[in-house]
C-alpha cells in the first residue's frame, strides 16, 4: 500500500469493528507480507496491522515507511474490546511452530500514545520475529482510557457473551512477549530501536517478557538521548514462577544523555531464572530523580544480572542502582564516570538474602559534597499559609490539587498584528566569536518552524554568556521573541526584565534598540499599552540618532501596531506607511512582508474594498520573494485570513476564496518540505474551512483530518480544538450526527485545558469568547435540541433537553471564569448546587438558548420540562434587544412598550399556559447572551408588566445557584450597612443615602454603619475579620464593565474591585459562615454592554455569597431608596422570599405615578438564591 500523502487507519463499522490489515498463514504456507509506504500514516480507533502464523508457515513481516513523515498509533476502539483486539497497533505473532514476521519500522517520528502498541508475540515453539525501529523521534505516552458498556456495538456484545480471553494491553509501548510453556533455543523476539531521541512518559514502555520456558528477548537502543518521565520503563521480565526463562538483556547506547524521573525504571526481573544484564553507555550525563536502574531475581537460584554503566557524569537524586537477588547471588554493579555525584538517600548495592554479596565498583573521581552542606532540619516549616494557590487553597474544603504549569498564552496567530523580527547579527557588532553561529543555528530552526529547539539553543548560549556583555542583549532579544511564538510569554518577561539592568546600560547602541523594540512588542501582547509605547518611543528616539532606516521602519512597524490596538487605525495606518518609505532602497523583504501584511489586515477591517485588494495584493508581491520557509509559509496562512476577511467585509465583491485556497496550498507544500507540523495543521484545517464554505463536505473532512493528525502530533491544542470543532460542523452537515457530537465533545474537552491561555498574548484582542469558543457549545447544544425535536419518547425527548441544558451550563461557567479572569469562580457554588431537573412549588426556571438560527427556550416546572422552539434569527433578536435596552432608559418616552411587547411575544408567551396551569408565582431566568441586556419584570404583554404577575430572579446558571436553606433566624440577623452620599474621585453625590442608610440601619437593627469618610476598606474589612454579617449592604457607586478588570464599588478612598470584594465576604470561611444576601443599591452597566451585564449577574458568584440585590442601570437617587428601604421592610416579614420581597417592592414603585415608568423599578435584580 502506498500514498503520496497520508494513510489513516481509524473508525469503525456499524458493528464496532476497526480499520485493520491482517494476513496470517493457517497451515504450511507462509502468510503474505504487509508494506505500507506514506509521508504521514495514522492508526487510531483501534486500527491496527496484523499479521500470524497458525500453524507451520511463518507470519508475514510488517514494513511501515513513513521516512520523512511521521507515524502514530493511537488509542483504543471507543466501542470497546472485541475478537479483533482493543487497542489500535500494529502486531505480529506466532501462535504455534512458525516463524513470527518481523516488524519494520522507518520514519522521522513515531508517537504511541493512549494504548496504542507495536508487539511481537511468540505462544508456542515457533522463532520469534524481531522489531526493528529506525526513527528521529520515538514518542510513548499515557495509557488506555475506560470505555462505558453504553459504548458497545454488535461485535462487543459477542465478545463478552462469548467470554474471549482479552488481548488489551493497558500501557501504550512497545512489546516483545515469549509465552511458550515448552522449552525453547529460541528466545522471545528482540526490541532494536536506533536514530534520534526517545521520550518516555506517563507510564510509557519498552518491554520484552517470558512467561514460560524460553527466554525473554533482548533490547538495544542505540539513539542520542533517553527521556523518561512519570512511572516509564524500560524492563525485560521472566515471569514463570518455575523453571522459567532468564530474563533479556538491555543495551542502551547514547549519544548525548540519558533522563529518568518520577519513578521511572530500567530493569530486569526474573521470578525462577537468572537475571538479565544492563548494558548502559552514555557519552554526556546519566541523571536520576526518585527513580532506578535494577536487575532482580527473585525465587531461582541465578544471581542478579549484572549492571555497566559507561557514563560521562552521573547524577543521582533519591534513586537506586541495585543488582539483587533472594536465592542466588548478588550481581554486580560497574560504574565508570568521569564525575559521579548522588545525593545521600541513593543506594547502589547488589545483595542477595541467602546466597553471596555482589560487588559494586565505581571508577570514578572522589567527590564528597555532602561534607560542604549543611544539615537541614527534618521538620519543615510550612509555606502553605502563605501561597495563594488555585481553587483548593481559596476555599474551605478540604481539597488536594497540583498544578503545573505550561504555556501561559497562545503562540503567534497568523490573524493578528505581526511584530517585526528581530535584526539579524550581520548588522551588530558581536564581542564573542561563537555568538553569531548560536544565532544562526536557532534562526535555522525558527526557520523549520522548531521554535522550541530555538529557545533551547539560545538558553544554552545564555548560560555561557557574560550578563553585562552586549551579546548577551541580542541572544536575549533573539530568546524573547522565540518564546513568545510558542505561548510563553510570561518566562519572556521574566527574562526581559532580568536583561532590562543592561540594556540601561548599553545607551544608544544597536543593541539596546533592538531590545526595547521587542520588549516593546512582549508588553503589548501582554496588554501592557502604556509600558508598550513608553520603550518603543526610547527605541525609537535612539533609532533616529543611528539614522539606521532599518532600525526606524522596525520599531514604526510596532509602534503602529500599538497605535492601531490603542483606536487611532488612521495614524497606524500613516506610521506603516512611513516605515515602507524607509525600506524603499532597503532588501528587507522579510520586514516589509510583515508591515505589508498588518497593512492589508487593518485596511481590509476599516478601509474601502478597492484599499483593502491593493494592499492585499502589494503583501502577496513581497511574500513570494521570502525563501521557502515557517515564515513564508506563516505570511501565507496570515494573508489567506486577511483575503477572507475581505469576503466578510464586502460579499457583495469578487470573492478572494480561490487565491486564499492557493495561498493555503503553497504554504502546505512548504510544510511538507520543511515537516513543520504547525503549517501543515494551519493550512490544511483553513483550506478545509474554506471547503466546507463552498459545500463541499467531504474533502472538507479529509483535509480537517488531516489538520488534526497534525495538530495532535505535537499537542497543538489551540488548533486541535478548532479543527474538531471544524469536524462537527461538517459531520452535522453530512447528517452524521454520532460523529458530529464525538468531535464537539473533543474540542470542547481540548477547550477546557487552554481556556486561561487562549486569551492571552494577542495583541489586537478581538472578542474571542464569542467568535472563537461559545459556538462551539452551542453547536453540541444545538445538536441534541434537534435530537430533542425529533423524538417522541418523553423520557428520551427530556434527556436530550437535559443534555443541550448541561452543554450550556458548562458555557455559563466558562464564560463567568473568562470575564473575572478567575478559573475558580464557577466552583464557589457548584458544590452545593441543585440541577433543578423539577422546581420547587410554585416556582418555574425559564432557560432560553439563543441559537444563530432559531430561539430555543427551555422550562422546568414541578411535574415537567418541556423545550419551544421560536422563528428568529440571533441577528434579529440582538437587534430588538439592543434597540429595547435604548429605549426603556429614556424616561419622557413610552417608545420602550412596542419593544417590551415583542420581546414577551418571544420569550414568554410561549410558555404562557405551563406558567399558569402550574400555579407559577415566582419565575427564575437563566439569560444568555443579549438576553442579560433584559430586565424580565419589565416584559409586558399588553396589559400588565410581567413583574405584576411573577417574583422575578436572574441566575447566573443552575449550577451556580445555592439553593440550600437558610441557616439563620430572621429576628437573628446581623446586617452590615456602608455607603458614600458624598461627591468623591469624579463621582457625584448621592443625597439619599443618608436617609437610607440611616433607615435600613433601624429596619433590620444593625449595630453597625459606615458612611462617607469612614466607609474605606480597611474599615471594612476589620468589620468582617472580627464579625459574621447575614446581609451586607453597599450604598454607594457601583461600576460594571466590559471585564472584571473594570467593575468595581466606590469607597470614600478608592475602589473596591472585584477581587477584592470577594477577598471580603470570604473572610467568615474560616468560622464556617457565607453572607446571605448582598446588596450594591446604585449600580451601573454599561449601555448595551452584555459582558457588563454578564458580570453583575455573575457578582453574587465572584463574591461566594448567596444572593445579590444589584441594578442594571443608575436610578434616580429618591427612588432607589424608595425600593431599597421596601425591599428591607418585606424581608422582615415571616415566610418571605427574597423574591417575593423585591417584587413587592417594585410593585409598590409602579403604583406610584411618579415612577410607573421601568426606568425606576426594571433595574432592579434579585440574583442567586430566591428563599
Amino acid at each position: 500500500m502506498n500514498a503520496a500523502d497520508s494513510i489513516q487507519f481509524m473508525g469503525t463499522d456499524p458493528q464496532g469493528i476497526a480499520s485493520d490489515i491482517t494476513t496470517y498463514s493457517k497451515g504450511s504456507g507462509n502468510a503474505g507480507d504487509v508494506n505500507i509506504t506514506a509521508h504521514n500514516i495514522l492508526f487510531k480507533n483501534g486500527g491496527r496491522v496484523y499479521a500470524s502464523a497458525l500453524e507451520d508457515g511463518s507470519g508475514g513481516n510488517i514494513r511501515i515507511t513513513a521516512e520523512n513523515g511521521i507515524i502514530k498509533l493511537s488509542g483504543v476502539n471507543p466501542h470497546g474490546e472485541n475478537s479483533n483486539g482493543f487497542n489500535s497497533c500494529i502486531s505480529s505473532e506466532s501462535e504455534q511452530t512458525g516463524k513470527a514476521g518481523d516488524i519494520t519500522i522507518k520514519s522521522n517520528a513515531l508517537f504511541i500514545d493512549n494504548g496504542a502498541y507495536i508487539s511481537n508475540n511468540t505462544s508456542d515453539i515457533g522463532e520469534s520475529g524481531a522489531i526493528n525501529i529506525e526513527t528521529d523521534t520515538l514518542e510513548i505516552t499515557g495509557k488506555s482510557p475506560d470505555v462505558d458498556q453504553d459504548q458497545f456495538l454488535e461485535s462487543q456484545h459477542t465478545f463478552l457473551e462469548n467470554l474471549y480471553e482479552s488481548k488489551k494491553k493497558e500501557f501504550s509501548g512497545i512489546y516483545s512477549r515469549a509465552e511458550s510453556q515448552n522449552f525453547s533455543d529460541n528466545p522471545g523476539g528482540e526490541i532494536h530501536i536506533s536514530g534520534g531521541n526517545i521520550f518516555l512518559s506517563k507510564e510509557g514502555t519498552i518491554t520484552t517478557s517470558s512467561t514460560g520456558k524460553r527466554d525473554a528477548g533482548n533490547i538495544e537502543l542505540t539513539v542520542n538521548s533517553i527521556t523518561m518521565d512519570s512511572n516509564s520503563s524500560i524492563a525485560s521480565e521472566s515471569l514463570a514462577k518455575e523453571e522459567g526463562g532468564a530474563a533479556g538483556e538491555i543495551s542502551l547506547n547514547l549519544n548525548n544523555s540519558m533522563t529518568l524521573r518520577n519513578t521511572s525504571h530500567i530493569s530486569t526481573d526474573a521470578q525462577s531464572s537468572g537475571g538479565g544484564k544492563i548494558n548502559i553507555k552514555v557519552k554526556d550525563t546519566l541523571y536520576l530523580l526518585n527513580s532506578s536502574i535494577t536487575t532482580n531475581v527473585k525465587d531461582g537460584s541465578g544471581h542478579g544480572g549484572d549492571i555497566n554503566i559507561d557514563i560521562g557524569l552521573s547524577l543521582l537524586n533519591h534513586s537506586q542502582i541495585s543488582a539483587n537477588a533472594i536465592d542466588g547471588d548478588g550481581g554486580a554493579v560497574f560504574i565508570v564516570a568521569e564525575n559521579f555525584i548522588k545525593s545521600t538517600d541513593s543506594r547502589i548495592e547488589a545483595t542477595s538474602e541467602r546466597g553471596n554479596e555482589g560487588t559494586v565498583k565505581i571508577d570514578a573521581p572522589d567527590i564528597d559534597i555532602s561534607k560542604d552542606l549543611a544539615a537541614m532540619p527534618s521538620k519543615f516549616l510550612d509555606a502553605s499559609q502563605w501561597m495563594k494557590n488555585s481553587c483548593g487553597q481559596r476555599s474551605s474544603d478540604n481539597i488536594s490539587r497540583l498544578i503545573v504549569k505550561g504555556k501561559d498564552a497562545v503562540p503567534t496567530k497568523p490573524d493578528d498584528l505581526h511584530a517585526s523580527p528581530a535584526i539579524t547579527f550581520q548588522e551588530l557588532q558581536l564581542k564573542q566569536p561563537d555568538i553569531a553561529d548560536t544565532i544562526t543555528k536557532a534562526e535555522n530552526f525558527s526557520q523549520k518552524g522548531d521554535f522550541l529547539s530555538a529557545a533551547n539553543t539560545l538558553y544554552d548560549a545564555e548560560q555561557k554568556l557574560n550578563l553585562q556583555s552586549t551579546d548577551y542583549l541580542v541572544t536575549m532579544t533573539c530568546l524573547i521573541q522565540t518564546l513568545q511564538s510558542i505561548g510563553f510569554h510570561n518566562k519572556a518577561l521574566n527574562l526581559a526584565k532580568k536583561a532590562l539592568p543592561i540594556a540601561e546600560k548599553s545607551p544608544s547602541s544597536a543593541e539596546q534598540i533592538m531590545f526595547y523594540n521587542t520588549y516593546g512588542d512582549l508588553l503589548l501582547s501582554l496588554n501592557e499599552l502604556p509600558d508598550a509605547i513608553n520603550y518603543l518611543k526610547v527605541a525609537l528616539k535612539h533609532a533616529k540618532a543611528t539614522k539606521n532606516p532599518i532600525l526606524m521602519a522596525a520599531i514604526m512597524n510596532n509602534i503602529a501596531n500599538v497605535v492601531v490596538v490603542d483606536g487611532d487605525v488612521e495614524t497606524g495606518i500613516q506610521i506603516y506607511d512611513n516605515a515602507l518609505a524607509l525600506l524603499r532602497q532597503s532588501n528587507k523583504n522579510g520586514l516589509k512582508a510583515k508591515i505589508y501584511l498588518n497593512l492589508a489586515f487593518v485596511i481590509s477591517m476599516l478601509g474601502t474594498y478597492e484599499e483593502a485588494i491593493v494592499a492585499f495584493h502589494d503583501a502577496l508581491s513581497f511574500i513570494q520573494t521570502l525563501s521557502d520557509n515557517h515564515e513564508k509559509a506563516f505570511a501565507y496562512i496570515s494573508l489567506s485570513k486577511t483575503g477572507l476577511m475581505i469576503d466578510q467585509f464586502f460579499p457583495d465583491k469578487k470573492s478572494q476564496s480561490k487565491i486564499c485556497f492557493a495561498l493555503l496550498e503553497s504554504a502546505q507544500a512548504i510544510g511538507e518540505q520543511l515537516n513543520d507540523l504547525k503549517i501543515l495543521s494551519m493550512a490544511s484545517g483553513n483550506a478545509a474551512k474554506l471547503l466546507e464554505k463552498s459545500g463541499q463536505y467531504q474533502k472538507a473532512l479529509k483535509k480537517t483530518r488531516y489538520a488534526i493528525f497534525t495538530a495532535d502530533l505535537k499537542k497543538y491544542n489551540e488548533l486541535a480544538y478548532k479543527w474538531y470543532w471544524q469536524a462537527g460542523r461538517l459531520f452535522k452537515k453530512m447528517g452524521k450526527e454520532t460523529q458530529a457530537i464525538h468531535s464537539y465533545k473533543r474540542s470542547i474537552s481540548i477547550l477546557s485545558t487552554i481556556r486561561e491561555e487562549l486569551f492571552n498574548g494577542i495583541r489586537l484582542k478581538t472578542d474571542i469568547f464569542e467568535i472563537d469558543v461559545k459556538p462551539v457549545y452551542l453547536g453540541l447544544a444545538e445538536i441534541y435540541l434537534d435530537q430533542a425535536d425529533r423524538e417522541s419518547n418523553p423520557k428520551l425527548r427530556e434527556q436530550k433537553i437535559l443534555m443541550a441544558r448541561d452543554v450550556m451550563e458548562r458555557l455559563k461557567n466558562e464564560e463567568l471564569s473568562d470575564y473575572f479572569e478567575d478559573e475558580c469562580v464557577a466552583s464557589k457554588q457548584k458544590i452545593k448546587s441543585n440541577t433543578l431537573n423539577r422546581t420547587p412549588e410554585g416556582v418555574a426556571l425559564l432557560y432560553p438558548i439563543a441559537l444563530p438560527d432559531r430561539l430555543t427556550i427551555l422550562i422546568t416546572l414541578p411535574d415537567t420540562i418541556k423545550h419551544y422552539n421560536v422563528d428568529i434569527r440571533y441577528q434579529e433578536l440582538n437587534n430588538i434587544v439592543r434597540s429595547y435596552r435604548k429605549y426603556i432608559q429614556v424616561r419622557s418616552s413610552n417608545q420602550f412598550l412596542g419593544g417590551s411587547q415583542k420581546i414577551y411575544q418571544l420569550l414568554i408567551r410561549p410558555v404562557e399556559k405551563d406558567l399558569i396551569a402550574a400555579n407559577i408565582h415566582t419565575l427564575l431566568v437563566a439569560p444568555d447572551g443579549v438576553l442579560r441586556l433584559v430586565p424580565f419584570s419589565s416584559l409586558h404583554d399588553k396589559k400588565k408588566f410581567l413583574i405584576e404577575k411573577y417574583a422575578i430572579v436572574t441566575i447566573p446558571s443552575i449550577n451556580m445557584t445555592d439553593t440550600t436553606l437558610s441557616n439563620y433566624n430572621k429576628e437573628e440577623t446581623e446586617t452590615l450597612v456602608v455607603g458614600l452620599s458624598d461627591a468623591v474621585q469624579d463621582f457625584s453625590a448621592l443625597p439619599s443615602i443618608n436617609e437610607e442608610l440611616r433607615d435600613i440601619k433601624k429596619i433590620m437593627n444593625g449595630k453597625t454603619m459606615y458612611k462617607n469618610s469612614d466607609y474605606t476598606i480597611a474599615n471594612v474589612q476589620n468589620e468582617f475579620k472580627t464579625n459574621d454579617y447575614n446581609i451586607v449592604h453597599f450604598a454607594t457607586h457601583g461600576v460594571f464593565g466590559g471585564t472584571g478588570k473594570n467593575s468595581f464599588l466606590l469607597t470614600y478612598e478608592g475602589q473596591l474591585d472585584m477581587n477584592k470584594l470577594e477577598d471580603l465576604m470570604s473572610l467568615g470561611k474560616y468560622r464556617s459562615h457565607k453572607v446571605d444576601m448582598l446588596t450594591l443599591s446604585a449600580c451601573q452597566t454599561a449601555l448595551g454592554n452584555e459582558r457588563a451585564a454578564l458580570g453583575l449577574a455573575g457578582v453574587a458568584v465572584k463574591a461566594g455569597v448567596r444572593s445579590a440585590v444589584a441594578t442594571l442601570w443608575y436610578v434616580d437617587d429618591q427612588a432607589t431608596s424608595l425600593a431599597i428601604r421596601e425591599l428591607y421592610r418585606q424581608l422582615k416579614k415571616e415566610n418571605m422570599t427574597k423574591a417575593k420581597a423585591l417584587q413587592n417592592a417594585q410593585k409598590k414603585l409602579l403604583s406610584m405615578h411618579r415612577y410607573w415608568h421601568p426606568i425606576y423599578w426594571a433595574p432592579f435584580l434579585l440574583i442567586g438564591r430566591w428563599i
